[in-house]
This record gives C-alpha cells, structure tokens and sequence, in this order.
C-alpha cells in the first residue's frame, strides 16, 4: 500500500475545460525498475542506493511550485532535505526539511509547496536522503518555472483523475471568485464519507487528494462514490468509481 506522509490540495493533472490556464502537465509518473525516464521537472527510476527514488517532479503553479517524490522502499532514512538553487550547477541552499519512513518496505509518496518563488524566474531542486548515521545521498537536479495562472471565468468541477483508481485520485474544480468551499465524499447512499475541503478560498485553480479512506484513516470498500462542491450558490456533484 501507499502512505502519504506529505500533503496539500494542490496537484498537478490533466487539462479540463474553461480552464482559463488552470492545467498544469501531468506530474504523476510511474515506470518499472531499472528505467528512467528524464525531462524538465521530471526523474524517474534511482533503485541503486538505500532510498529507492522511483520518482520526483516538479510542477510549477501560480506564484509557487510543487515538488512531489515516490520511494518504493527506505533503509534508515530520517530526513528529505529540499535545496534549491536558481542554475543547475550553482549553489544550492536548503529550504525544507521532510520526515522520512525510516526503514520501511512500502511505497510512501511525499509532497512539498515551495511558495518563496518568483514568477518567470527558473529553479532548480535536489532532493537528499539523510540516514540516521548522518550520511547524505543526494539525487540529480530537476527544474521548474513558475509561472502566473490567469483566473477561471466560471465555476466548475471536473472528472476526478484516474478513474477509476485504487491508490488515490485527484478532484479537481475552478473557483471564479472567493467563496465559503466545501468538497466532501460520499456513498451511494448519500452517506457522507469524507469531508476533503472546508473554508474560505480565494478565486483559482483548486485541487484535492482523496486516498480512499474515512476521516479516522480506515479504508473504504471498493464501489461507486459521490463527491459534491458547493461554493456559495454553486453546487455540483460527480461520480468515480473506487477498485481495490
């Protein structure tokens, strides 16, 4: 199974309608062992050292960037260390420091929002594996540049990605203006499941990660589940199909 250890209600996905530049390039990378797939943002497939990296993107967003990474498996590993650097070959300083799994066997998926950027200007990220004995690995570079997102004209919700799913899915919806929001789960018997999104937020390009779980963290059968927006007199609900 996957464990999200990192999270935020941003991701990157597929384009969807009257988007107004709210799409951003798929970030969701899988492969095999012993491959590795490279470009801008994007590195796949690292099984040679004790975290194994399978992979770690970058997706640039409105005014920040969101760094997301796979491990397969982690031996004694303590800490993610985040640097940054504004050329591939510069110096690079460290901006965030993540929990790792220790030694686990299990994939964990992690998430990080770099906020501190500047729009147009390019980044580069490394990502370091620290163990308990101190001992540091670090990953080759990807990049990133963050870019301004024009606002959506209207209010809309799209198709959850993938679906169906069995790991997790993401919903994505366009806020027009700045609204009271509330995205929640339910069954097919109306009963709610989950409450994903609850508050205000500005207008924009929004996003939520649903991992197939209750609020208390225990795992829901598979089967058809309903998700619901509302945001001041908008209110639209969609259908996704869950697969164990």
């Amino acid at each position: 199974s996957t464990n999200w250890l990192v999270s935020y209600d941003i991701d990157p996905g597929a384009n969807t309608s009257n988007t107004a530049g709210c799409g951003i390039g798929s970030g969701d990378i899988t492969g095999k062992s012993g491959t590795t797939v490279d470009f801008a943002g994007v590195i796949t497939g690292d099984y040679s050292l004790p975290v194994e990296l399978f992979s770690f993107t970058a997706s640039p967003g409105d005014g920040e960037v969101m760094l997301r990474w796979v491990t397969e498996s982690e031996v004694e590993n303590v800490w993610f260390h985040i640097l940054r650097s504004e050329s591939e070959n510069g110096e690079y300083v460290r901006i965030a420091q993540i929990k790792g799994a220790g030694s686990s066997p299990t994939r964990h998926e992690y998430q990080y929002v770099d906020r501190s950027v500047t729009e147009g200007v390019t980044y580069w990220y490394k990502l370091m594996d620290v163990s308990y004995e101190g001992v540091s690995t670090t990953h080759r570079p990807i990049q990133a540049t963050s870019q301004p997102v024009a606002l959506p004209l209207v209010y809309t919700l799209s198709q959850n990605y993938p679906n169906p799913f069995n790991l997790g899915t993401i919903i994505k919806y366009q806020l027009p203006e700045e609204k009271w929001v509330s995205l929640s789960i339910y069954n097919i018997h109306g009963q709610l499941v989950r409450t994903l999104v609850e508050g205000r937020q500005k207008p924009g390009c929004k996003s939520a990660r649903w991992d197939g779980r209750v609020s208390r963290g225990d795992y829901v059968a598979s089967g058809i589940y309903l998700y619901r927006l509302v945001a001041g007199e908008y209110s639209q609900t969609e259908r996704m199909i869950l697969l164990r």
